[in-house]
């Protein structure tokens, strides 16, 4: 039993020994930088938020313009589609009407 309190009065005066100094903590807080420095340090977050919101604008303004420019070049096709389907259906209804001399021959 005494054995044990010794290894415990070992183990304690090693704690003891690896205890940071005074000398060292009192540097420690002379040397902590003050709310107001930190405070610098930091950036603007409206300034930053700004800065964000302006580059999502920039963006979506951009897709914008493309989008506008893809539905311009869809519409013009879509156009063009159309006239063609238009002059087919003509073509088709010149073809299939029938000439006079065609409708006295099959009478």
């Amino acid at each position: 039993m005494l054995h044990d309190h010794e290894i415990r009065i070992e183990s304690l005066l090693d704690l003891i020994a690896e205890k940071v100094d005074k000398t060292i903590v009192e540097s420690m807080i002379s040397d902590k930088v003050a709310k107001s420095d930190v405070k610098d340090l930091l950036p603007d977050m409206d300034a930053h938020e700004q800065k964000i919101n302006s580059k999502i604008e920039q963006s979506v303004d951009d897709l914008q313009k493309k989008l506008k420019e893809k539905l311009i070049t869809w519409d013009q096709r879509m156009i063009s589609i159309r006239n063609e389907f238009d002059l087919v259906s003509i073509n088709k209804f010149i073809d299939t009407k029938a000439n006079k001399e065609t409708v006295a021959s099959d009478f």
